[in-house]
């Protein structure tokens, strides 16, 4: 297969890359992870680098695929040969302080996402739609129902400080918890998971009642993101760990699936648990088999091996910094150690925008059997933590990969056909 470079501009860039790697991979027994495999791996991985370097040298636009201005940004995605009627709806979201004010601005917010997504003639009402969203979307419903002064913070070490002082029930529970795990009351993660086991169960309230009632609303199956919460069992435990979790919500506002986050980024260590290997399955719900691997679990063969027979992989993310932190060099994995497949010479030589191409989603979909994966980020700025990230789409069918950024200004959304 020749290497094949597309550019559509719309805002961001859309950029097809012929998959040697998908493609070569077919043959190969979907059984076997030893060390045939991670040689073949890197031999691919040298084509995909080999293909990248062109990437320069071969723009066409996509004219026929731009939208109207009028239209609601959206990032357009071929479809496989086959016409599908299942969808997958990627959002990616602006992120805001006030979208987590209440229950209402949370519903509401979420809500409008989806009908923007939904707003599209291909989709018919009767097709099943999927709608995927990033990353820690629901872990600000932290500080939901504060003083408005919360949202106005300049900084979320201003927001927490001004969370603390206006709310006396918080500043107690902090004070006695500190006291009774001998820890440092202004240490910035121990007040953060401390303020996250002190509003869970109003945190999973919000979070559950609100995609349940809009699965339901729009007779979507709901992959909202990802929240740090502790084992649902356990909310009011002080003591349970938090994991980064996400969760699938079905058509009929059901909660279906539960997967936790295998491998924390080191940022996460000080407050979030490692969830167990063995936990992480598929889904197999009625929109098909669906695997979600959150943020770095993407980078992890361990947790693909989990999922080796889904049709569809979900990696919501999170993406730290704003786009040109994706234009420096990729420093290694984050939080975990180098596997084996990596190539010494790409550590501080690739992009990190290189890296997520190469050793994430659309570089390790080939030890699955999914046809699909979809990796959506968060966008734009929360305090002054900003998010952003280039969005990817792995279409084993059509063996292409279609990568596209968010947008710190307005949402944006990835609408592909599942066969």
């Amino acid at each position: 297969m020749n290497g094949t470079f597309k550019l559509l501009t719309m805002e961001c860039a859309l950029v097809f890359l012929g998959l040697t790697v998908l493609k070569a991979q077919e043959g190969l027994n979907s059984g076997v992870t030893g060390a045939n495999d991670i040689n073949a791996t890197t031999r691919q991985m040298q084509a995909l680098k080999s293909l990248q370097s062109q990437a320069a040298l071969n723009f066409e636009p996509l004219i026929n695929n731009l939208i109207p201005a009028s239209a609601v940004p959206e990032v357009g995605v071929p479809a496989s040969v086959v016409p599908a009627h299942r969808w997958v709806l990627g959002l990616q979201p602006v992120l805001g302080a006030d979208m987590y004010r209440n229950q209402i601005a949370f519903e509401e917010r979420l809500s409008g996402m989806i009908s923007k997504a939904l707003a599209d003639k291909r989709i018919a009402r009767t097709d099943q739609k999927l709608v995927v969203l990033p990353e820690y979307f629901g872990t600000w419903l932290a500080v939901a129902d504060e003083d408005k002064i919360v949202y106005s913070a300049r900084t979320k070490t201003e927001a927490i400080k001004a969370l603390i002082f206006h709310n006396v029930k918080f500043d107690l529970y902090l004070a006695r918890e500190a006291w009774r795990q001998k820890r440092n009351p202004i240490d910035p993660d121990f007040v953060f998971s401390t303020l996250l086991h002190f509003k869970a169960k109003k945190i999973w309230e919000i979070f559950s009642v609100s995609c349940s009632r809009l699965a339901i609303r729009y007779g979507v199956t709901l992959v909202p993101g990802s929240i740090v919460l502790p084992p649902l069992n356990a909310l009011e435990d002080p003591d349970a760990p938090l994991y980064n979790t996400a969760f699938i919500f079905g058509p009929d506002g059901a909660l279906l699936h539960t997967t936790r986050k295998v491998y924390p980024t080191r940022s996460e260590l000080g407050f979030t648990a490692r969830g167990a290997l063995k936990d992480v399955t598929v889904a197999r719900i009625p929109f098909g088999r669906v695997g979600v691997l959150i943020c770095a679990d993407g980078w992890a063969y361990k947790v693909y091996d989990r999922l080796r027979d889904a049709e569809l992989l979900l990696q919501p993310s999170f993406g730290y910094g704003g786009l040109a932190a994706y234009e420096e060099p990729w420093r290694g994995y984050n939080g975990q150690i180098n596997p084996p497949e990596v190539e010494p010479s790409d550590i501080g030589h690739i992009t990190e925008r290189q890296a997520w191409l190469k050793y994430s989603l659309a570089g390790k979909i080939h030890a699955t059997s999914a046809i699909l994966g979809v990796n959506v980020f968060m966008a734009g700025q929360l305090w002054d933590i900003v998010t952003s990230g280039y969005g990817i789409v792995a279409d084993r069918a059509s063996g292409k990969i279609a990568q596209t950024c968010t947008n710190d200004r307005r949402d944006t959304f990835i609408r592909v056909q599942l066969p």
